[in-house]
């Protein structure tokens, strides 16, 4: 009897033994298992998407995005349409990007890349734009407007009427008929305007005009008034 009762306890201690076993396999398992699927599930923070670049609008009077006013303040991102209306002045300070300048009756459609910022000149006024090195820039002018290009620091090769090309750099300005493009690999800033660059122009003469005129109104007093002489009593 007593060999029947201690081969029993032997037994139920090895039974429970085998069931704590057990457990402590299966949540082992369990947790390993949680590990593995997390990790399925972790990015690498370099494997994540880059934010895509935009821009903080800064604006005087009349000026659109898409159509649709805007103040300073306003986030620019890549594909947006900015215009100026008559009165109106724009700047976009794009961080490692550069920075765009509107003067009025100006619209530009940008586009935002990491390492470019391209432009289409939907109207031609004034727009001046600064890239830093490494980021390229290629300025569109789909009309072919008669425009000036004035660099003001590196240099850009121009393309205009018809497949003519030329490179200025800092310092030089030129006026282009037929502009169709200008393209810069970055480092650079230029302006390209319609019309104010012709304002000096015409001034100059304009003011010879007035000075021919004033000469011959003087010749005409002189002539109509001859010198009086004394009158005879």
């Amino acid at each position: 009897m007593k060999f029947k009762k201690a081969g029993f306890r032997a037994n139920l201690t090895i039974a429970v033994a085998l069931s704590m076993i057990a457990v402590f396999s299966v949540g082992s398992f369990a947790d390993e298992a949680a590990a593995s699927h997390a990790s399925d599930y972790s990015f690498p923070a370099r494997g994540l998407p880059s934010q895509a670049p935009t821009g903080v609008l800064n604006s005087r009077g009349s000026v659109t995005i898409n159509g649709n006013a805007a103040a300073s303040g306003a986030t620019v991102v890549s594909g947006n349409s900015i215009a100026t209306g008559s009165d109106g002045y724009a700047s976009i300070e794009l961080g490692p990007l550069g920075h765009i300048e509107l003067k009025s009756n100006t619209a530009i459609t940008a586009v935002l890349s990491p390492s470019s910022v391209p432009l289409n000149l939907d109207l031609c006024g004034s727009v001046t734009q600064t890239l830093p090195p490494g980021v390229a820039g290629v300025l569109t002018d789909p009309h072919h407007d008669r425009a000036h290009v004035k660099v003001i620091s590196g240099q850009v090769h121009v393309k205009y009427d018809g497949g003519k090309e030329q490179d200025l750099t800092t310092g030089h300005d030129k006026t282009f008929d037929n502009l169709e493009e200008v393209s810069t690999p970055g480092g650079t800033t230029f302006k390209v305007s319609c019309g104010e660059h012709h304002k000096a122009v015409y001034l100059v003469p304009l003011g010879l005009a007035g000075l021919a005129g004033l000469a011959v109104g003087i010749d005409h007093a002189l002539e109509g008034n001859p010198a009086v002489s004394p009158s005879v009593p």
